[in-house]
């Protein structure tokens, strides 16, 4: 379950209700109540924009700190301010980038109640959808009344005829196919939740039940295209956290603005966008590290062909695993390369293993926590992590494209029969790793060398791993943990003949996956629950040795 304090605060002034945060180290689950929902609303949906009108009789006469990042961030995603997800610039020199506008919608909508009267009615406008008209002061509103429909299957498209967002007939109808051929695949074939619907919706609903997607010139601002949250579900007199909204998609996706066939781009937009709706559908509210490694993700099972994620990858934990897994900051593409981690899941287990995943975040719960307890019958969540970790200094051998996949940062030395000894020291923050590599060089041929491996880590409540692979010329690859006892410490000795052996490597892991004070979190880079992780900085000391037997 989310728990930024910029959300907590939102679903805490929705609610009339004041939250304690936790100050134990351990994790704690959601006590954020959710919102009532405005009077006559027992079953249906409110939109976020009631919610936050119920909650309060009157806007405050300042914005909050959070509201008003909440409302500068998502004026940034939509102007195009910065480089935006999946830009030529991204592509070729695999950039940070601005805000996810999906996200950034998201977050903005859930902080209404903590913002003045004025910047209540700029994010409103923000949050309208394009056919509500030109009152939108960032764009998105339709300027022309030259406006058409199309409806078949789950979904209605929406485009105009003329000015800068003008779209083909044949286009929207394009876009149209595609969309149901996504819902196919991620709500039909792979059992996702449908998103929920906005037939009850007051006020704008695109004109019946289905999930409307609207055609825009999105390319000029420099994104894709995004899925705002805009209602929540209403069960039983009492407000979920099951949300819905719309998607807006560019009009063209030209390749003079995205570097790819439009038929290419469009592909992977609706695949990632229409995923968020799917999530919002579980939790609108989740953490943005879990909604969009996942939504990257499904990319590759929709539109495997396109590879547009890979783009990503060098920000991500296959390329640099000191940076915890669930790091998730404004202008980083971290997230979005932080796919890979689903990917290894998914060849390891199976492609369930991320909807069973988003299955227990939906209600008490949150991304990591929930990560955990799909894991735990499956080694645990360290074992795994640890694996991951190791397989990252050679993608190739682990999954089908990793041929064109970059490798793991790491260190190393080489060990010889005069220079036996070698010990590096390396501090890592919690869901982080560290590799080397030790190479047998001269005069360590004999098949009686073996390399002992000594690591002293921190104790064992900060789940910290070690995992082993022994090279061998032959192909034959030896893949082994190294469990650490209470104190952090373990010893494993390993052959290391050069005359078989061609490397050994040894990844340290940080695998702790506790916070404390969840939703408190104050800084510009955010993590699990929005909390503070109680075991980032630790101390590994990694000591070889080469001897013979």
């Amino acid at each position: 379950m989310r728990r930024s304090l910029a959300r907590m605060a939102a679903l805490a002034a929705l609610a009339l209700a004041a939250t304690t945060a936790t100050t134990a180290p351990v994790i704690a689950d959601d006590s954020v109540p959710t919102p009532q929902p405005p009077a006559g609303i027992t079953d249906g949906t409110a939109s976020l924009a009631q919610l936050a009108q119920e909650a309060t009789s009157q806007a405050p006469s300042q914005s909050t700190q959070a509201a008003s990042n909440a409302l500068d961030a998502a004026q940034a995603a939509l102007s195009g301010d910065a480089p935006a997800r999946g830009t030529s610039q991204d592509a070729t020199q695999g950039a940070d980038q601005a805000p996810d506008v999906s996200m950034a919608l998201r977050d903005l909508a859930l902080q209404l109640p903590n913002m003045s009267a004025s910047d209540r009615r700029t994010a409103q406008a923000i949050l309208a959808r394009p056919t509500d008209g030109s009152s939108d002061p960032y764009g998105d509103g339709y300027t022309t009344n030259k406006r058409k429909r199309k409806c078949a299957g789950n979904f209605c498209v929406h485009w105009v005829t003329d000015t800068a967002d003008a779209a083909k007939r044949a286009w929207a109808i394009k876009t149209l196919k595609t969309m149901n051929s996504v819902w196919h695949v991620e709500v039909g074939k792979m059992g996702y939740r449908h998103p929920v619907s906005d037939r009850i919706l007051s006020g704008n609903n695109g004109g019946n039940g289905k999930f409307d997607v609207y055609l825009k010139d999105l390319g000029s601002a420099g994104y894709y295209g995004y899925c705002a949250a805009e209602f929540a579900k209403v069960k039983s007199g009492k407000t979920t956290r099951q949300g819905g909204g719309f998607c807006v998609l560019d009009n063209n996706f030209s390749k003079a603005e995205y570097g790819q066939r439009p038929v290419n781009s469009l592909k992977v937009t609706a695949a990632h966008e229409f995923f968020h709706a799917v999530q919002y559908a579980y939790d609108y509210t989740e953490d943005r590290w879990f909604m969009e490694s996942t939504a990257t993700w499904m990319e590759e099972r929709y539109a495997d062909g396109v590879n547009d994620n890979r783009q990503y990858l060098p920000s991500g934990s296959v390329k640099a695993p000191s940076t915890a897994l669930d790091y998730f900051a404004s202008g980083s593409s971290r997230p979005y390369g932080n796919w890979a981690w689903w990917e290894f899941l998914t060849h390891k287990f199976n492609n369930g293993i991320v909807k069973t995943t988003w299955n227990k975040a939906a209600g008490p719960s949150y991304s990591t926590k929930a990560l955990k307890s799909t894991l735990s019958s499956k080694g645990g969540f360290v074992r795994n992590f640890a694996s991951y970790n190791a397989a990252n200094l050679t993608p190739k051998r682990t999954y089908p494209e990793g041929g064109s996949w970059p490798s793991a940062n790491h260190g190393g030395w080489t060990l010889t029969g005069t220079s036996t000894g070698n010990n590096v020291t390396a501090t890592l923050p919690h869901m982080s790793a560290a590799s080397y590599v030790i190479t047998p060089g001269d005069g360590v041929g004999n098949k009686k060398w073996r390399l002992k491996i000594k690591v002293d880590g921190p104790v064992a409540k900060t789940s910290p791993i070690a995992y082993v692979v022994v090279r061998m010329k032959n192909g034959a690859w030896k893949r082994s943990p190294m469990n650490l006892n209470a104190q952090g410490n373990g010893v494993k000795k390993v052959l290391f003949s050069g005359n078989a052996v061609s490397a050994v490597s040894v990844t340290l892991v940080n695998g702790s996956t506790r916070f404390k004070n969840c939703g408190q979190g104050t800084g510009s880079v955010e993590y699990s629950c929005d909390g503070t992780p109680v075991d980032n900085g630790k101390a590994f000391k990694l000591v070889t040795r080469a001897y013979k037997n």
